[in-house]
């Protein structure tokens, strides 16, 4: 039969072995952690558009391009941003070296025109997704007129990396000139903050 004196022995070493348990569970020190955001630059990044190949065949006819278009918000400002274009008209030059050929963009009566759609709008990382009010195609602006707005991120929005395709189509008259061979024109993308 166990005495009192070893049931008190056991138990004292029952409760000290309790305590160092209660002890090792329980928190040792609460440290205070610090970190700093800085704000990036609002960027866009853009590709050539390189139109296919135009057979004249007597009729008016078009010809399409695209790209993948990107943008980049790293603001922290949650102001929003928005992308707009302008083109100057399409040109080519003859093989004499002197003679310009031009597909005039704004020509009057609009049977000469270079539209926009915008298409594929995807988030990369970030939140809410930009939107587009050019889901069709809608006629670029020659440059110096007011620029059109294709991409928009509201307020709260488009923080972070987003791709999109924007498909440009363009009007080629039947009395184009083949002999200027190829016709290259400027489309001025612009991205500002604010949608």
């Amino acid at each position: 039969m166990k005495t009192t004196r070893q049931i008190r022995r056991r138990l004292a070493v029952f409760v000290t072995v309790l305590g160092l348990a209660a002890y090792a569970a329980g928190p040792v020190g609460a440290e205070t952690t610090t970190i700093d955001v800085n704000g990036g630059t609002l960027s866009s990044t853009t590709n050539s558009i390189s139109f296919s190949t135009v057979t004249l065949d007597g009729t008016d006819t078009t010809t399409t391009g695209n790209a993948t278009w990107t943008v980049v918000d790293p603001t922290g400002t949650g102001a929003g941003w928005n992308i707009t274009v302008v083109s100057t008209d399409i040109t080519g030059l003859e093989v004499d070296g002197l003679t310009t050929r031009t597909i005039d963009i704004d020509a009057a009566g609009g049977d000469q025109d270079l539209l926009v759609s915008v298409a594929s709008i995807a988030v990369t990382t970030g939140n809410g997704l930009p939107t587009t009010a050019v889901g069709s195609n809608t006629d670029v602006p020659f440059t110096g007129a007011s620029a059109l707005k294709i991409l928009s991120a509201a307020a709260d929005d488009g923080m972070g990396t987003f791709t999109y395709v924007p498909t440009f189509t363009l009007e080629v008259p039947a009395e184009t000139y083949a002999s200027a061979g190829t016709f290259d024109g400027t489309i001025t993308v612009t991205i500002a903050s604010g949608p």
